[in-house]
């Protein structure tokens, strides 16, 4: 068990080590950008938009004079000049980043101007239209709405709205249940959606190619899409072929992922698998806990890492290594099953138990794609299957857990020694008495005789 906890923390340390150089996140500086990471130093916002109100201004010179004016107010703001984390039931992004932004929460709403990548998750996310980002903008939410200026959209959201006011200066591609579109976009729009509108105008929104994937043509004003209108339809017809083929994909990498597992805990962790039917057959109740703390709590920690730029490469290895273990989950609960199986039908071959895991997985699969029942199963292989891989990773030497059943087989033999023992003395003891008899014999015999 040890060397197993090596080569994990091996593992671990390794990615670490090179997520280290590459996963923080980093962008070109902005004028008003310092080169000292983390440094935050106040500056006025109103001094850009008053240059480019005098570049871009046609008015007379007390327009521009009073452009010049709110240039110099005293409005400061905060530059991050690194990158920007932040989560909250209820979250404001107000800030100026010179950097990439991550933000989580309920309701996120942004506000501020975000000079590199911004990640969003959150159930409502909301661009306010005096927000403004350079970069990409990437999101995952129930409902997104977008009224600023972004420079790439990349969205996952049950319902979109690109309001009038937003401005993609680039291309837009979204995955949404229902889209609204009525701001701008400069470039190409690529999305998949089921219901897709558009305002009752005449004006050009999107000036490339509109290529959009639903159930139904949608119809599209004329001279909204400047470029060309690509449309491809949704197929909703069920293949039967098809359908079986994919089954029968699934059955044999299922089977081929339990006999690798397998056949790796037989030839480089055996003992991994007693723990792993000990776990499972001898206390399912505390693993089944244990499971449900682990598939709860790991994702929960990784999330708090990742609010801090310096324990972020740790909560990304932290992820990849609990993507490795809920993987790992229903095979280890195949394993543990078909151990209890070999040792109730005394079948003590190698090949026995691969075999048996192979069954077994291939029987647990079939129980997750029934209809109404399926979910619920697959659910429970995964929850109690992690709880036996950590329990096997992490709990004490099974030589130690399995002490008590050590010593009633030490009792048991301690009794068989002596019931040995005083059979055999019995059998000595009667061989004397025949042997006394006989010279006993043998002596009244020459006494008569003589």
């Amino acid at each position: 068990m040890g060397k197993l906890k090596n080569k994990i923390l091996v593992f671990a340390f390794t990615f670490i080590v090179l997520f280290s150089t590459v996963c923080m996140a980093s962008t070109v500086p902005g004028d008003n950008a310092r080169t000292t990471e983390g440094e935050a130093v106040t500056t006025s916002l109103n001094e850009e938009n008053a240059t480019s109100n005098e570049a871009s201004s046609n008015t007379d010179g007390a327009n521009e004079s009073s452009n010049e004016t709110t240039g110099e107010s005293t409005n400061e703001t905060t530059i991050y000049t690194s990158d920007y984390f932040a989560a909250g039931q209820n979250y404001t992004l107000d800030k100026l980043v010179d950097g990439n932004s991550f933000a989580m929460g309920d309701n996120v709403t942004v506000t501020g101007q975000i000079n590199g990548d911004l990640f969003v998750m959150g159930n409502t996310v909301t661009i306010d239209e005096n927000a403004i980002i350079y970069n990409n903008l990437f999101v995952l939410a129930k409902e997104l709405i977008v009224n600023g200026t972004v420079y790439n959209l990349y969205s996952l959201s049950a319902d979109l709205t690109i309001g009038e006011s937003a401005i993609i200066y680039r291309d837009m591609a979204s995955y949404s249940n229902k889209i609204s579109l009525a701001g701008r976009v400069q470039r190409d729009v690529s999305v998949i959606t089921n219901e897709l509108t558009f305002p009752d105008t005449s004006r050009t929104l999107v000036y490339g190619n509109f290529n959009y994937t639903s159930a139904n043509e949608a119809t599209i004003p004329d001279g909204i899409i400047k470029g060309d209108v690509n449309y491809q339809k949704i197929d909703t017809t069920v293949d039967t072929s098809t359908l079986v083929l994919n089954y029968v994909i699934r059955f044999v990498a299922t089977a081929i992922f339990a006999l690798v597992v397998v056949l790796f805990l037989i030839f480089f962790t055996p003992k991994a698998v007693d723990r792993a039917k000990y776990n499972l057959i001898e206390r399912p109740f505390a693993t089944t806990g244990v499971g449900i703390l682990g598939i709860v709590l790991i994702p929960f920690i990784a999330i708090l890492l990742m609010t801090l730029s310096v324990t972020l490469p740790l909560a990304l290895t932290l992820a990849v290594v609990y993507g490795v273990l809920v993987a790992l989950a229903t095979s280890f609960f195949a394993i543990a099953i078909a151990k209890y199986l070999v040792n109730k039908f005394k079948l003590e071959k190698k090949w026995q138990l691969a075999l048996f895991t192979v069954i077994t997985a291939l029987v647990m699969y079939a129980l997750t794609i029934i209809p109404a029942v399926g979910g619920y199963a697959k659910i429970f292989f995964v929850v109690v299957g992690f709880g036996v891989v950590l329990s096997t990773i992490f709990s004490k030497k099974f030589e130690k857990v399995n002490k008590p059943d050590a010593t009633k087989n030490t009792e048991k033999n301690n009794v068989a020694e002596k019931v040995e023992k005083t059979s055999s003395e019995k059998k000595s003891s009667k061989k004397e008495n025949k042997s006394e008899k006989k010279a006993e014999k043998k002596s009244n015999n020459k006494e008569k005789d003589k």
